[in-house]
């Protein structure tokens, strides 16, 4: 809905910006009463509309196939710097699903021959477009794939990109256990 979009357009917000996400209630709270939405001595739970912050992440965990429980913080020292850093580390079963999920995924991101996730790759590839047109995809699924068995090959990419361990940035460097 609208409201469901305004208010995790907030969450997001407040998250680019460091803001605590406590502030989120705060926000809310002033923006239902400037609308003139709820009066000063009502709660926030009172507005027919108001997600309070759990309720919302609840929503998106589950809307997104996302679970709390499926990363866990490490402290690492890095081996020149001996800087401390974040790893953020992910159950990759939980990860794989969740990106298997995703209902954000359409058709058009799909890598399939000829529409059809069980169609092997064609016996001539001219062109290198993608990474199931790749030498590496093509023997691999020669080697492994037995059609007879309705079996697909499922290419999973694992790289950190951009990723930093300044002081000065707020992206944590992420890695699949």
């Amino acid at each position: 809905s609208p409201n469901e979009r305004t208010q995790i357009e907030l969450m997001h917000i407040l998250r680019s910006t460091t803001a605590s996400l406590q502030m989120y209630e705060q926000v809310m709270s002033w923006h239902l009463l400037s609308c003139g939405l709820i009066d000063r001595h009502q709660s926030l739970g009172s507005h027919a509309q108001y997600l309070s912050r759990p309720r919302l992440l609840k929503m998106l965990y589950e809307r997104y196939n996302v679970h709390p429980d499926g990363y866990k913080i490490d402290v690492m020292v890095l081996p020149y710097t001996n800087a401390r850093v974040n790893v953020v580390v992910n159950d990759f079963a939980v990860e794989l699903k969740s990106l298997l999920t995703d209902p954000r995924l359409c058709d058009d991101d799909y890598l399939f021959f000829n529409d059809d996730p069980l169609s092997p790759p064609p016996d001539n590839v001219d062109i290198i477009s993608d990474i199931n047109t790749g030498e590496a995809y093509l023997k691999t699924y020669e080697c492994l794939i037995d059609q007879s068995r309705r079996q697909v090959l499922l290419p999973v990419i694992f790289y950190i990109d951009a990723a930093t361990t300044s002081q000065f940035s707020s992206l944590p460097i992420t890695a699949l256990k």
